[in-house]
């Protein structure tokens, strides 16, 4: 579950809309999972993995904060990207 929590943070923090299921034809924009408090993030776009790369610490915090929200004590340390 705090894998799909931190995957809709990243996907709200960068704008990314899911498209219609009879739309969706490749992959979706970025998949992800957590591992090891750690999130796992895939994507093709290379513009995306430099702007992840770029702001990694205040998504980390937006991601922490969402999960602290929820009433997790789980906290993310950082972020990987494949």
């Amino acid at each position: 579950m705090i894998g799909t929590i931190a995957l809709q943070c990243v996907k709200d923090f960068f704008h990314i809309e899911k498209k219609a299921d009879h739309l969706i034809r490749e992959q979706e924009p970025v998949e992800g999972y957590v591992k090891n408090s750690k999130l796992f993030l895939k994507t093709s776009d290379q513009a995306l993995k430099i702007e992840i790369f770029k702001q990694k610490k205040q998504l980390l915090l937006v991601i922490n904060q969402q999960l602290q929200t929820l009433g997790y004590h789980h906290q993310l340390d950082d972020i990987f990207l494949k």
